[in-house]
């Protein structure tokens, strides 16, 4: 583990089953030039320029793959040729997508963020890689690290579909006092769910446990966690594109946006 050093962690040994491709999921073609992983890898390159330019840290991405998915390595290597991307082979003895994060554990950082690769992340709404302060991703996380062992980028939400589909959470004076992965139950509990999160190391195996029990629905109280409190950090908008029908609909809301934005420019 190096100090002074965050590490992007980005789980791709998901089969991609929901999407009904053929293809490596994260490589999926959004719009022309624009594949599905490419919206996290811009998150990333951003931040590293502003790690760098502000506070002289490094930055290390760790991309968690099974053996058949080297074409989403090397697609990695050649999107961030100027960051270090370590190749990190998907632990079978853990399971579901916290067993894909946590297969990590040995690359490690002092500061870990972790962005799901099929999904649209907005942390403003004029730029969706920095927030209206003209911050990004890191800037919310090291902050939130200062005090917290655990962040989760969060946006307010009480729509129960929504909820789930997602990992809901309530959130109380900046921090989580609930939280279930695709809760199926008392939605009314929840105010909002998380789009990414972000760790130190020496919490990685206690908030792998919580994850994993969360994911299959075993009884879990957050507050009771050697991690918690865990906080929490704006997001702006958020997007699931693990299905055909949720990418359809992402590409209407772009569509749109874009052509509302041609008419104020006019």
């Amino acid at each position: 583990m190096s100090a002074n050093e965050v590490v992007f962690i980005l789980p791709c040994a998901g089969r991609g089953r929901r999407l009904g491709w053929t293809g490596h999921k994260e490589l999926f073609p959004i719009f022309p030039n624009i594949k599905l992983i490419d919206y996290s890898l811009n998150h990333i390159r951003i931040n590293a320029v502003w790690l760098k330019q502000t506070i002289n840290w490094t930055t290390r991405v760790a991309v968690v793959i099974r053996s058949e998915k080297m074409e989403v390595i090397k697609y990695v290597q050649k999107q961030l040729p100027d960051l270090q991307v370590d190749t990190v082979y998907f632990n079978t003895e853990l399971k579901e997508w916290p067993g894909s994060v946590h297969s990590a554990q040995e690359l490690y950082g002092d500061c870990n963020i972790v962005l799901l690769p099929d999904s649209y992340l907005s942390m403003g709404p004029k730029h969706e890689f920095i927030d209206s302060d003209g911050y990004p991703i890191a800037h919310h996380v090291l902050r939130c690290l200062r005090s917290y062992s655990v962040a989760f980028g969060y946006l307010p939400c009480t729509d129960p579909v929504l909820l789930t589909h997602f990992g809901a959470v309530k959130v109380r004076q900046g921090e989580v006092h609930l939280f279930q992965d695709k809760p199926v139950k008392d939605l009314h509990q929840y105010n909002g769910y998380w789009c990414c999160y972000a760790f130190k190391a020496k919490k990685g195996n206690a908030l792998y446990r919580f994850l994993i029990r969360s994911v299959l629905h075993r009884k879990t109280d957050i507050r009771k966690e050697s991690f918690s409190p865990a906080a929490v950090f704006p997001v702006y908008e958020y997007h699931d594109l693990g299905t055909p029908e949720s990418i359809e609909y992402f590409k209407i809301g772009f569509y749109s946006a874009s052509r509302n934005d041609n008419k104020s420019q006019i």
